[in-house]
């Protein structure tokens, strides 16, 4: 049995690590959806923001791509990003005031 030891130093590397990723993920914006190639139904309504008849629609008039296998939808999550980026507006600076 070996024994492993671990200083106050490297617990705190890991403290500063995990503070940065945490950030990292609130500013993203997503933190709640996981970055793998395919994402399940309710993954892209939470990612879109949409309904599940918003998101039913969408298929039905060919705006989101997606695989079907058996009963189970599968999106491609770079056709996901690639959809919200082609759909971002830019902001009015009169607005903003």
């Amino acid at each position: 049995m070996s024994i492993i030891m671990i200083t106050i130093h490297d617990l705190l590397a890991v403290k500063v690590e995990m503070l940065h990723e945490i950030r990292t993920i609130l500013s993203t914006g997503v933190a709640a959806v996981p970055h793998r190639q395919w994402l399940k139904t309710w993954e892209v309504k939470e990612m879109l923001g949409v309904s599940l008849g918003t998101l039913r629609n969408m298929r039905k008039r060919g705006d989101i791509e997606y695989t079907k296998l058996g009963g189970l939808l599968l999106y491609n999550y770079q056709h996901i990003m690639t959809l919200i980026e082609q759909n971002k507006q830019q902001m009015n600076p009169k607005k903003c005031k």
